[in-house]
């Protein structure tokens, strides 16, 4: 399950050279399917599971309010909202469950939502009327923050939203959870400034995983723990002038280091170990995203702009992210993948018509299959829409299976991801 986290600041980075992305004699294709919308002018994906499954959120006629929405089979279903305007789902699980935050009829705040079984349920509040989900696994549990002032980590279990604690300070989230209930998430210490320090939190016992030195240390993203309760993030150094990519594991807080500037940041990691992120060059003169295995953090380098984030990896150690292109004009999605950085517009079927009639701006998600959830734009219209990418091979590898209601549901599209992946054979 994974879902976007956040753009690095353009703005912010000056302009440097780059090495020129390795596309050459690459003959992998994808098929794309443009999501649609529920009716409005755009929509955004956040995650996509192994079944094939999208969840994110799209406009309604007349663009005056934003709905969940689930991508099944080639329709997309509007999830509605708890009452109030509005609605965004942020993640879902390999059985079709999705979790996100809606409008209430009573407050301006936001309720957590579990879409289960094709019902929309709240999963209550604690203190005030504002949760926030982050994540969901397996088995339906839910973690994230709860509250309108201060935030406080929650988890959600057997049809119960409880806290799960601090370190003394005003504020806690809960960030990514995994299919063994651990929590990765950041909460502030008694200090002075409340600095955060990144938590892993297991079996009803919240663990502190210190720093790299300096005063704090951040989980950055909903899919930053793995299945060994392995977890990346970010953690100033000693003197808090410098702040490293850090992997914990089996107790102890690993430096990955930077590729040379001041800061780096672990944003996903796979069950292998491996780190996907973005770090500051040399001299803070560009960010460029990496990918960390076997102890060697490597630039990935962009499509021959200055900037570039790795953003989700898969089991495979495929990593997915955007990229600057040359003359920093525009934004494109990137794959990285066996030492190579691909343009994802360049590797879109040729026979698509969306290929010339679309860019891909972002790569969102991508699951074990390969299968990849970007962003893009209508070249004609600049509209933001979302867009389903999967990888063109000889046999369906693997299936739809999301909870049978809506496999009933979507009955009438059930071979539509087959007739995607057949129309790319050449």
């Amino acid at each position: 399950m994974n879902r976007v986290i956040r753009l690095c600041s353009i703005a912010a980075v000056v302009s440097a050279l780059s090495a020129a992305p390795l596309q050459s004699a690459y003959s992998q294709s994808y098929s794309i399917t443009e999501l649609g919308t529920l009716g409005g002018t755009s929509s955004t994906a956040t995650a996509i599971n192994n079944a094939g499954q999208v969840v994110g959120s799209s406009s309604l006629a007349g663009d005056l309010e934003t709905h969940a929405f689930l991508f099944s089979r080639g329709k997309m279903l509007d999830l509605g909202t708890l009452g109030g305007r509005g609605s965004n789902a942020y993640d879902i699980n390999d059985r079709g469950q999705v979790t996100g935050e809606s409008a209430i009829s009573s407050f301006p705040g936001g309720h957590g939502f579990i879409y289960s079984k094709g019902v929309l349920h709240d999963i209550g509040i604690l203190d005030d009327d504002c949760v926030s989900p982050a994540a969901i696994n397996d088995s339906g549990d839910i973690t994230g923050a709860s509250g309108c002032r201060r935030s406080a980590a929650f988890v959600y279990q057997s049809g119960q939203i409880f806290l799960i604690g601090g370190f003394g300070g005003p504020d806690s989230g809960g960030w990514g959870i995994n299919n063994r209930g651990q929590i990765a998430g950041n909460a502030s210490v008694i200090a002075a400034g409340f600095p955060p320090h990144a938590f892993l939190y297991t079996s009803g016992s919240m663990l502190d995983l210190g720093t790299l030195g300096g005063s704090s240390s951040l989980v950055e993203s909903t899919h930053s723990i793995n299945r060994h309760g392995d977890v990346t993030g970010s953690s100033d150094i000693r003197g808090d002038a410098e702040s490293h990519a850090f992997f914990y594991s089996n107790g102890s807080m690993q430096d990955l280091g930077t590729l040379g500037g001041s800061f780096a940041a672990g944003i996903a990691i796979n069950d292998r170990g491996q780190v996907a992120g973005f770090s500051n060059t040399l001299n803070n003169t560009s960010s460029h995203g990496f990918f960390y295995s076997n102890g060697r953090m490597v630039d990935v380098g962009t499509l021959g702009g200055t900037i570039s984030s790795s953003q989700a990896i898969n089991n495979r150690g495929d990593v997915i992210g955007y990229s600057l292109i040359g003359g920093n004009k525009e934004m494109h999605a990137f794959l990285y993948r066996e030492h190579r950085l691909l343009d994802l517009n360049s590797l879109v079927d040729g026979r698509s018509p969306l290929k010339k009639r679309v860019t891909l701006m972002q790569g969102v998600a991508i699951n074990e299959a390969g299968d990849i959830v970007a962003q893009g734009i209508n070249n004609a219209t600049g509209i933001s829409s979302a867009y389903l990418l999967e990888e063109c091979r000889n046999h369906h590898s693997h299936s739809d299976h999301g909870d049978d209601d809506e496999a009933d549901e979507h009955d009438g599209n059930h071979d539509q991801k087959h007739r995607s992946r057949d129309s790319c054979r050449h």
